[in-house]
């Protein structure tokens, strides 16, 4: 009873500290809900440890305690998905979690009520708890880009905890109706000796998940115009070495396209800036629609853009170009039609170009050519 005991109280320990660090995630490192929700489980967790506790230094295990402690469990794993399926920004389907929650508790109570049987309760509580945990393992890993290390360690330590909860329900049928079987104490050795390792482990991965995420956001911000969402100057440039070392070394072509908004200062001056904002963001909005998700866009100064084009030569650019100009003029922004239009300057990667500047000054020589044309026209050089 003492070693149960001495368990129960690091079980509870851990998931006390778990609650606080994840809190303190929460509250320093960005506000992310998933930090919220993992809190919370993470608390009600050492409330459910707590109450264990006491109907074990009691030595009465009522169905009323079981219940509640079977419900904890139920309403923790659920929060654990809800939390995953937060960051990975998908929909957290809340009734349908909520029922599956909800049949788990009912088949946790008539285990209990009506079949007396405390070892079917321990299958369903642990089994409903190894489902929840690995629907969000299957969360975490990205629809749209390569998962990233603290992730996969994030991803395997979920797996591991709901193959560790898949065999306590496993162990736990060989306990008896009243739980003293022989098997009984084998599910309860399992489950002192494995469980708080498993509960730092958590700990450490979803702080490392969280330390990913705030370093992505600093990253944002370094490199992203806080107005249109696209890349900064400095986004872009970076972005393009990169694109040229890889055109260069490959032998593929590149191209570069600079654009101005055309009149777009007089707008704003005619319509007012909060609403030149909104068109500034659905221009920027319609030339991503417009290009791949590798090509790069970035707001070079108030109305300027330019794009780098992967794999691309200027004769492309100039398709992908053109397409722009058709849906700037049939933009519509809170069912107004701004009527803008722009002028664009294009060139592309020669093998004399020392880097992406040589590039740009060419496009830069071609926009200044639309201009003098008259303005809504692309030219190429």
């Amino acid at each position: 009873m003492n070693l149960a005991l001495t368990s129960l109280s690091i079980l509870i320990c851990t998931s006390i500290s778990l609650c606080g660090t994840m809190i303190l995630c929460w509250l320093y490192f960005g506000r992310h809900l998933y930090a919220l929700i993992w809190a919370i489980a993470a608390g009600a967790t050492a409330v459910q440890w707590v109450l264990n506790a006491i109907g074990q230094a009691t030595g009465m295990n009522p169905p009323l305690l079981l219940i509640l402690t079977g419900t904890l469990v139920a309403i923790n794993s659920t929060l654990i998905p809800l939390g995953a399926r937060s960051r990975m920004k998908l929909p957290l389907r809340l009734p349908l979690f909520a029922a599956c929650t909800l049949m788990a508790i009912a088949a946790i109570v008539i285990s209990l009520l009506v079949f007396h049987n405390f070892a079917l309760r321990g299958f369903i509580a642990n089994a409903f708890s190894a489902v929840m945990i690995a629907t969000a393992a299957g969360s975490l890993v990205p629809r749209d880009r390569t998962v990233t290390l603290p992730e996969i360690v994030v991803i395997c330590v979920f797996l591991l905890f709901a193959l560790l909860e898949m065999g306590l329900a496993l162990l736990s049928l060989g306990m008896g109706a009243n739980g003293s079987a022989a098997g009984g104490d084998l599910y309860r050795m399992v489950l002192m000796v494995t469980m708080p390792s498993v509960y730092a482990a958590l700990g450490i991965s979803a702080v490392f998940l969280l330390a990913m995420d705030l370093n992505r956001q600093l990253q944002a911000l370094v490199s992203r115009d806080p107005l249109t969402g696209v890349l900064n100057r400095r986004g872009i440039q970076q972005g393009a070495v990169a694109a040229l070392a890889i055109a260069r070394r490959h032998e593929r072509p590149l191209a570069v396209v600079v654009c101005d908004i055309d009149g777009f200062k007089a707008f704003n001056l005619r319509r007012g800036f909060a609403l030149g904002d909104r068109v500034l963001r659905g221009l920027a909005d319609t030339m991503l629609a417009n290009v791949r998700e590798e090509d790069l866009l970035g707001r070079i100064d108030g109305d300027g853009f330019m794009l780098i084009l992967i794999d691309s030569s200027a004769m492309d650019a100039a398709v992908v170009v053109e397409r722009m100009r058709g849906a700037f003029e049939a933009l519509r922004v809170d069912g107004f039609a701004p009527g803008l239009t722009a002028t664009f300057g294009i060139s592309d990667f020669r093998p004399e170009d020392v880097s992406v500047g040589d590039i740009a000054a060419r496009a830069d020589e071609a926009l200044q050519q639309a201009r003098a044309a008259g303005r809504n026209c692309a030219v190429r050089v």
